[in-house]
């Protein structure tokens, strides 16, 4: 199953133009910087996706620790902390406008993209 980055024209703000919907992202390098220095937010899980692959951020109360990266059109994580959470997968990403979609096999959350 083929992983995907979508970005649709409605909502989308003027800085994101230049990435034509569904075409845009042409390889692992465009969606990187995409998410590069962005902060995803769903209630309370705040995950800050730095430019040089770090990941850090909480879920709850619990602090969150790791590294991301793009491959084969994936968005991959690899979680250290919270241990119930460590180890790697690379899960489907969606993005419309102002929102990010994570799907996983355990099923997808919406999160607010900043």
């Amino acid at each position: 199953m083929a992983g995907y980055l979508r970005f649709t024209t409605g909502g989308l703000a003027l800085g994101l133009l230049c990435l034509s919907p569904l075409t845009a992202i042409a390889d692992d390098d465009e969606m990187s910087a995409a998410l590069a220095g962005r902060t995803l937010t769903a209630g309370p899980t705040v995950i800050s996706l730095g430019e040089g692959g770090r990941m850090s951020g909480s879920v709850g109360d619990d602090a969150l620790d790791g590294d991301w990266s793009i491959s084969d059109g994936r968005f991959c994580r690899t979680i250290t902390e919270p241990a119930r959470m460590a180890g790697t997968e690379c899960q489907r990403l969606e993005i419309n406008g102002g929102k990010a979609t994570i799907t996983t096999r355990r099923g997808s959350q919406v999160y607010s993209l900043e």
